[in-house]
């Protein structure tokens, strides 16, 4: 189970990220996601957040993923989570390349050959 401090820090870097990354001020994170006026900063000196607070930010911001300030998922962003996913499709994908580009492939690369023969 996590603790709440770290969903606190989660719930902080969040807050963070927002305003770095797409330029919102945290009077339009509150107003937005309908929080009370003072909650962020409350939760900044020390107060929990609540799922409650979670879920309002995330319905209001749907490019937030819940699962992080849970602590299972080190992605802020569903965003974050696909281009992880592609980036892993893609170096999977140039294994592959290299795979069959090399006629003597290193060891630490997988023998896909036979899983693509028997697709096939």
């Amino acid at each position: 189970m996590v603790k709440q401090e770290e969903i606190n820090a989660n719930f902080i870097e969040v807050i963070q990220f927002m305003k770095r990354e797409y330029g919102y001020t945290q009077e339009f994170i509150v107003q937005k996601a309908k929080l009370g006026k003072s909650s962020i900063s409350k939760i900044t000196n020390g107060s929990n957040v609540g799922d409650k607070t979670i879920n309002k930010l995330c319905d209001a911001f749907k490019q937030l993923n819940p699962d992080f300030f849970y602590g299972r998922s080190p992605y802020k962003t569903h965003r974050e989570k696909s281009e992880a996913k592609m980036e892993k499709a893609l170096k999977d994908t140039n294994r592959l390349i290299e795979r069959f580009d090399n006629p003597n492939p290193s060891p630490s690369l997988p023998d896909y050959s036979t899983l693509i023969n028997a697709a096939l």
